[in-house]
């Protein structure tokens, strides 16, 4: 028989033909890293998970396969979301990323080996996540907000608001928890404030306690940075707003929703993600948590709304106005 030159191109293509069908679906060898991802059930949640999701593509060019699982978790109900933690932990992830303080707490308390990387915006020393910003200890690190800028806040509010007295301080429980209260309330009265707490963890909360006499007596108010504001931005604003008080927030998006004055640390939430999904590499490289040292922001905005200042009565000085890296001027604020 003559010679086909075609035979041996068939053969080598059916061959590869049958080697693709019988691997079709399954992966390349190497093994899935689960990091499970904890957080609320939130429209904030879900835009950091997704952010993280694609940090984690980013970073990882190729060199592992990784599978983020969210764990949604009721942030007000302990025993629920500690036994949500020790299932996931039981499953033996890779990681764990724990998006506050409270959920690195659980965490952490359940296992010592499985590495937790945390995003808060508390002091991690003062809770006792870590050993010290340099050298975490243990298997936790993470980045968090917190350095100390409540006193550069109230500052802020006594230079737009000189004459007043009663300060309403808008707070929850995890605040209260977490935070050294104490020393705001410190602060404020260094400033030539008097200082109220106002409790409230949901909007129907934060319209309760407005309404009370006690409220209509403040002259200023103060938002510290907590899951209420966090969480229902444009609710907190419209309600304080409609105070008709000066009122100093902890981000700039509370000045463009309609808010006077903020003054925040600049970490956007496409470099918090960045952050995070670098640690998880990291880890997944073998480097230990105790060794990665815990991130914080580097630089702060100050944003001033000129509309609302007017509405207000208040003349912002020229000096404070050349300072601010944003300015809102619009004719439809609150």
């Amino acid at each position: 028989m003559p010679f086909d030159p075609l035979k041996p191109v068939i053969r080598c293509c059916v061959a590869a033909l049958c080697l693709w069908t019988a691997t079709c679906g399954q992966t390349d060898g190497r093994p899935e890293n689960t990091v499970i991802y904890i957080n609320d059930d939130s429209d904030s949640g879900r835009r950091l998970m997704a952010a993280l999701d694609a940090a984690l593509d980013r970073e990882l060019s190729g060199r592992y396969r990784v599978r983020l699982r969210y764990l949604v978790v009721d942030l007000r109900d302990p025993e629920r979301m500690q036994a949500s933690i020790l299932e996931a932990v039981q499953t033996q992830p890779a990681a764990i990323v724990a998006t506050n303080s409270e959920t690195a707490a659980i965490a952490k308390s359940l296992t010592r080996d499985i590495p937790i990387i945390f995003g808060s915006r508390q002091d991690p020393i003062r809770l006792g996540l870590v050993h010290s910003l340099a050298r975490p200890g243990g298997n936790i690190t993470g980045f968090t907000y917190f350095v100390p800028i409540d006193q550069k806040r109230l500052e802020l509010l006594r230079e737009v608001a000189p004459r007043a007295r009663e300060l309403g301080v808008l707070v929850d429980r995890w605040w209260i928890d977490e935070s050294d209260g104490g020393s705001v309330l410190e602060v404020a009265r260094s400033q030539g404030f008097d200082p109220h707490i106002f409790l409230a963890e949901t909007p129907s909360d934060l319209a309760q306690a407005l309404r009370t006499p006690r409220a209509q007596r403040i002259d200023a108010w103060y938002v510290p940075y907590t899951v209420l504001p966090f969480d229902n931005a444009a609710a907190v604003v419209n309600m304080l707003e409609s105070l008709r008080k000066p009122v100093a927030y902890p981000a700039t998006q509370f000045v463009e929703l309609g808010g006077l004055i903020s003054y925040q640390q600049s970490l956007p939430l496409e470099e918090s993600s960045r952050l995070i999904a670098k640690m998880v590499v990291l880890v997944l490289e073998g480097v230990r948590p105790a060794e990665i040292p815990i991130e914080r922001p580097k630089s702060f905005a100050l944003a001033i709304n000129l509309t609302k200042a007017k509405k207000l009565g208040i003349a912002v000085a020229p000096a404070l106005i050349k300072r601010a890296d944003q300015i809102v001027v619009r004719d439809d604020a609150h």
